[in-house]
Parts: C-alpha cells; sequence; structure tokens
C-alpha cells in the first residue's frame, strides 16, 4: 500500500486520478498538431480539404483551400475530361476563437472530352463544402459577425 505521499507523487507523474478508494490512469490519445495549416484544415471539418495559403491580419484569417475531390470521368458521359483551371468561390465567412475566418475555395473547372456530350464544361462539386456552408450559416444566425468588408478572394 502507498502512502499519501507516494501516491500524489505518482498522480502527478502518470496524469493519474482517484476514484472511489482506486486509481485510474488517464490516457490521452489526442495528437497535437503544431502546423498552421493542418491546424485550419482540421478547424474547418472539410474532408479532403487542404490548405494552400494561410494569412493573418489584425481582424481577420483568411485561408485559400483546395479539395481533393477530382473527377475522372465526366458526371454526363462518362468520357475523360481535361482541366480548364480553377475559379475562386468565397465561402461563408465564419469565427473561430473570436476572429472572423474568411475562406476561398479553389473549385476546379473541367471540360468534357466527348464531341457529342451535352455538357461542355462543369465545376468540381464537394459534399464538405456544402456541409461547411450549412453549418456556419447555422452558426451565423446565432451569432451573427460583424461586417467582413473585403473578399477573401483577393487572396490568389
Amino acid at each position: 500500500m502507498l502512502d499519501r505521499k507516494a501516491a500524489l507523487a505518482l498522480r502527478d507523474r502518470y496524469k493519474l486520478f482517484g476514484f472511489q478508494g482506486g486509481w485510474e490512469v488517464l490516457i490521452s490519445t489526442r495528437m497535437v498538431e503544431s502546423d498552421p495549416q493542418k491546424m485550419a484544415a482540421l478547424l474547418l471539418r472539410i474532408p479532403g480539404a487542404r490548405v494552400i495559403e494561410l494569412r493573418k491580419t489584425a481582424d481577420t484569417l483568411d485561408l485559400l483551400i483546395e479539395t481533393d475531390n477530382c473527377p475522372v470521368a465526366c458526371p454526363e458521359c462518362g468520357s475523360s475530361v481535361e482541366s480548364l483551371g480553377h475559379v475562386l468561390d468565397d465561402l461563408i465567412a465564419s469565427s473561430v476563437g473570436g476572429q472572423v475566418t474568411r475562406v476561398t475555395w479553389r473549385r476546379r473547372r473541367w471540360r468534357c472530352v466527348a464531341p457529342d456530350c451535352s455538357v461542355e464544361t462543369f465545376f468540381e462539386e464537394d459534399s464538405g463544402v456544402i456541409e461547411f456552408n450549412e453549418r456556419v450559416s447555422a452558426a451565423n444566425r446565432r451569432f451573427p459577425l460583424r461586417d467582413v468588408l473585403s473578399a477573401p478572394s483577393r487572396l490568389a
């Protein structure tokens, strides 16, 4: 049996917490991330999103993201597609840690190579981005943000 001093030393060293006369070891499985871009991607909760650029000002945090959702075929006919570059879409501004966070999505544009296909061009779609906008819209209705004057797409 441990005396009180030894028990307290073990508790402090191994993060032990007492409960009903016994001891339980608290094992943390949370990982600590230190890379700012990875942290921002985790905060957005958009699966497959990658932060390309991150800028912090006194008033805002501006993020430029892209998703890994790349089509391999035309959604209409299934033919091959070729890239036509990208467009910048501003997502709904949110608040992270009390600071306005503006997110711009670098969305890919595609062209179907089949000459008889009714779809000439189309844009990348991502359910994670749609869910992000819905989640942020709901939060902004409950806790309105102050006005954001400039658009975040000025990053690229």
